[in-house]
């Protein structure tokens, strides 16, 4: 079925579309996982539970963008007070239309952005044979970092959970707490293994990695949150 509709702002016609369709399978097995890692060096870094495969999308054109639309924006400000009678003529909607513009560039970038991520996300789970992909809860993302929500990764992973569902992956969200400090080789949880954004090394065991690998393989593990609740907990009755 489908729906023609004008909108006013664009000035312009859309068409919106729903269907239907059967899931694919491709020889997934729903016990494979893929862990998905969201970052700001990298929108997202992908890795299986058994074994060392892995996705690195680059976050350099995401933040080369960014830095461009800042810039822009800043540019905008700075001018404001020299804009000549053309731009302060015709009421609100001329004094705001080149910030309309911007946001409609960063939608647009956006939006196609994260199809992209959301495809070569799909892509690798198939590859791997992984059935099911295990995500962050998002929730409460706006307190813990302003560029994440700004970059809409919320509509990144709706994405990635539509493409999912097309080819008969699952998709379940964990709370990533934890599952940056935690080393996934020996399961030693700190803060301090976090040695910069890039690099993770265990204190405990000495195991070195790229740090969005290490928290992507902990992601890929069936119940992490039981499983570090478990350590927790052990951590707490030892120094009791």
């Amino acid at each position: 079925t489908g729906a023609l509709k004008y909108d006013r702002k664009k000035r312009m016609w859309a068409l919106s579309i729903t269907y239907s369709f059967e899931a694919q399978q491709k020889d997934l097995d729903p016990e494979k996982i893929c862990g998905v890692d969201l970052g700001i060096a990298s929108p997202v870094y992908c890795a299986t539970n058994d074994g060392y495969e892995r996705l690195n999308y680059p976050g350099g054109r995401v933040e080369a963008f960014r830095r461009q639309v800042e810039r822009r924006k800043r540019q905008l400000l700075r001018s404001r007070p020299f804009v000549g009678a053309g731009g302060r003529g015709h009421g609100y909607k001329r004094r705001v239309h080149a910030v309309d513009t911007i946001s409609d560039r960063v939608s647009r970038f956006r939006d196609t952005e994260n199809d992209l991520i959301s495809c070569a996300v799909v892509d690798f789970a198939i590859k791997n044979h992984c059935g099911t992909i295990q995500m962050e809860n998002l929730s409460g993302i706006g307190e813990i970092s302003v560029f994440l929500k700004n970059w809409a990764y919320y509509d990144l992973q709706n994405k990635i959970e539509q493409k999912a569902k097309e080819v008969g992956i699952a998709v379940k969200k964990i709370n990533p707490k934890y599952t940056s400090q935690r080393c996934h080789k020996c399961g030693h949880i700190s803060s301090e293994n976090r040695k910069t954004q890039a690099d993770f090394v265990c204190e405990k065991c000495g195991y070195s990695t790229n740090a969005d690998f290490n928290a992507a393989k902990n992601i890929a593990l069936k119940d992490i949150e039981k499983v570090i609740e478990t350590s927790l907990s052990s951590n707490r009755k030892q120094t009791a």
